[in-house]
């Protein structure tokens, strides 16, 4: 009769594993760190404990260990049980030592970089990086990454504080505007070049280009460049090739040489969130970044005299 069958080490569970793997006493003992004696007597505690009397019989012609019907019916949860371990093992790991930080090159360049300098400084112990993500899209996110993101799609699981609401407008380089003149209407904007953020991955990412899209896409005479990077559209609406869309806020923290344009324009509205997985919530270091994020917020938009669409209140 099979006893508790948790009743046992995850050492004791890796152990079966490993031996199951490779039939091999030594090598068994040497990816644990402990002796082949050391393995036996694990394993006739093991056979005890699950009241099975034997799990692997020992084939001496062969030199190893073969795992026995008993063995094999029960490998799979103990696999399952190495695998929880380990990943919840990985989980602590990164949750006390190290956090990631992931957002656009915008809010990673302006709102966050200037202030990196400092905070590694005065908290040396924390193990901060950053990951670059134009699309705002964050699918797979780590248990110790904090995204910036505009999508909400998993309340269940993840802890979404408001940033701010950014509202797109329309920009071009003096030197476009000597050039091609400044569009009032509509109508205008026909004959005027216009630079979009493109992303051919996910229908959800029309930023900057679904607005205009929606009332001229049947018009024949608009020149659009679809481009694929942010960083791209700044560049080339300086040079004088184009008419972008931005949010005052970034142009103005970016020392980005453009002027406003068509200010009647209504464009897309972002709504930015500061995402992170309740679980990592809860570490003093995960609530330390966050808290360091909307510091840093407040500081950039001081600088540039804007309020913040949403109050923050300190973790």
């Amino acid at each position: 009769m099979t006893q508790n069958l948790f009743n046992f080490s995850i050492f004791e569970a890796n152990l079966f594993c490993i031996l199951y793997e490779t039939g091999n006493t030594s090598e068994t003992a040497q990816r644990l760190n402990t002796t082949a004696a050391q393995v036996s007597v694990t394993l006739s505690r093991l056979e005890k404990k699950i009241g099975r009397e034997k799990l692997f019989i020992r084939n001496r012609r062969l030199g190893k260990f073969i795992a026995t019907k008993e063995a094999d019916d029960i490998i799979q949860y103990m696999k399952y049980i190495v695998q929880f371990a380990g990943e919840i093992a990985a989980k602590n790991k990164y949750a006390n030592k190290h956090v990631i930080v992931s957002s656009t090159h915008s809010i990673l360049e302006n709102y966050l970089g200037p202030f990196i300098p400092p905070f590694i400084e005065e908290h040396p112990k924390i193990l901060i990086g950053f990951k670059q993500n134009d699309d705002l899209i964050f699918d797979n996110q780590a248990i110790n990454e904090i995204t910036l993101t505009c999508f909400t799609d998993d309340k269940v699981n993840k802890k979404y504080f408001p940033y701010h609401s950014f509202k797109q407008k329309l920009w071009a380089s003096q030197g476009y505007i000597n050039k091609h003149g400044s569009p009032d209407t509509v109508q205008d904007l026909k004959h005027h070049r216009l630079l979009m953020r493109k992303n051919i991955d996910d229908p959800r990412m029309l930023f900057g280009s679904s607005y205009i899209k929606s009332e001229l896409t049947d018009d024949d005479e608009i020149i659009f460049h679809d481009i694929y990077s942010h960083r791209l559209i700044d560049f080339l609406c300086e040079k004088d090739c184009g008419i972008m869309a931005a949010a005052e806020e970034s142009i103005k923290l970016g020392n980005i040489a453009v002027q406003h344009i068509f200010p009647d324009f209504k464009g897309d509205t972002l709504d930015l969130y500061v995402c992170v997985s309740k679980d990592f919530l809860g570490n003093d270091i995960c609530k330390k970044v966050i808290n360091w994020i909307f510091e840093s917020r407040d500081i950039s938009f001081k600088y540039i005299g804007v309020k913040p669409c949403y109050d923050f209140t300190p973790l």
